[in-house]
């Protein structure tokens, strides 16, 4: 089996590194309901940490805004291969908040020659049950 890990690449920016290529590029965002927001391109890395343990390897980043509020990104590759990406949304002093949004996951192009995504048109759809998409 192949490399398969996340990168920070800088500017706010982080990658998935895919068996030899880079399969996909991304930012977060997150919004308060005060209407305050963070973006991962604009605001301050404070905190870079990689991990190792029993659930998979995990990247852990921390971007702070100078409007107070902190974006904390959570990219984890299970042992089993697979990929997640969370994100949670506090004040700079650690004190919770009120989100109105949070975006864990905002894709951009992987690179000069990013991996092949989508295999088909019906892996690229996301069907949800009770979507209103009878009506």
């Amino acid at each position: 089996m192949g490399e398969k890990e996340w990168r920070y690449d800088g500017g706010g920016f982080f990658t998935l590194h895919w068996e030899g290529g880079t399969l996909l590029k991304a930012y977060a965002t997150a919004y308060h309901t005060d209407g305050r927001f963070i973006d991962t391109r604009s605001a301050v890395l404070e905190k870079e940490e990689k991990s190792e343990g029993e659930d998979g390897s995990t990247l852990l980043l921390t971007f702070c805004d100078e409007n107070g509020l902190c974006l904390q990104e959570k990219l984890t590759i299970s042992r089993d291969g697979v990929p997640v990406a969370s994100c949670c949304l506090s004040q700079k002093d650690g004190d919770a908040v009120e989100t109105r949004r949070l975006i864990p996951l905002i894709l951009q192009a992987g690179g000069e020659e990013p991996l092949k995504l989508w295999n088909s048109l019906w892996a690229k759809m996301l069907l949800v049950p009770y979507d209103n998409t009878m009506w």
